[in-house]
């Protein structure tokens, strides 16, 4: 029993680990810290970190597979388990398990959540630190935005009806006039349009192609770019049936 909670405490420490690096290169912030996650009881329940849980690109699948592997995980991320097991602990058809793992589309390994490794002629599942991994970048930037255009008290500090609108926003924003009724129709296009604009491909691959090819780059710029792309396809979406602007 000692040596299976000595297990579980590396295994829960690295999952910490997961969720605590994903937001620094070298140090430095690219867009704030990850909450520290509380220690779990380990011989019953698994941290699972917040960027994976919330994350635009994963869909619920994934993310239950994600978090069975993380109970199958030893100390250095290394799970032996059948995906037949997985299927049936997760209750997601085996088919559906292969696919979302392994497959040649988007799958786990695919999105380099996961790498696939021989142990004794048996196949383990590797899950990857989440440092550089393109989804969750782009996913967390997805949510500032979020964060930014949604919150009323962010919306309520832009200058929506002068010449010129302050901080950041484009001109093309002066559209909305200024009052709460302007404020609540904009937060309810946005909740209508946002899952489907940061999820199409057009829209996200470029950003994930880049920092595939290099993780050495200016995030703070690519931050800026992307949610200026998703602003804009978020105000090219708007029409004026949804949109009350007085």
């Amino acid at each position: 029993m000692a040596k299976q909670d000595d297990l579980m405490k590396k295994r829960n420490a690295f999952i910490q680990n997961l969720a605590e690096h994903h937001s620094t290169i070298d140090g430095v912030a690219i867009f704030g810290t990850t909450p520290t996650l509380p220690y779990s009881n380990s011989s019953y329940y698994v941290n699972v970190p917040q960027v994976l849980r919330r994350c635009v690109y994963l869909d619920s699948d994934e993310i239950n597979i994600l978090i069975e592997l993380f109970s199958w995980m030893d100390g250095e991320g290394v799970a032996k388990v059948e995906q037949s097991l997985i299927s049936l602990k997760t209750g997601i058809p085996l088919r559906t398990v292969k696919e979302k793992m392994t497959g040649k589309g988007n799958s786990l390994k695919s999105k380099r959540f996961i790498e696939v490794a021989k142990r004794n002629r048996s196949n383990v599942y590797i899950v990857q630190k989440l440092d550089f991994n393109p989804y969750i970048i782009l996913s967390e930037m997805a949510h500032g935005f979020v964060e930014y255009y949604y919150y009323k008290g962010n919306l309520r500090s832009l200058d929506w009806t002068g010449d010129e609108p302050s901080g950041n926003s484009p001109q093309s924003l002066k559209w909305i006039l200024e009052g709460e009724q302007s404020i609540t129709s904009w937060r309810q296009h946005l909740a209508k349009v946002f899952k489907g604009i940061v999820t199409d491909k057009v829209v996200f691959m470029k950003y994930v192609q880049s920092i595939v090819a290099t993780c050495n780059q200016d995030y703070v710029q690519m931050n800026r770019e992307f949610q200026n792309e998703l602003l804009q396809e978020v105000l090219n979406k708007r029409e004026v049936k949804d949109i009350k602007v007085g």
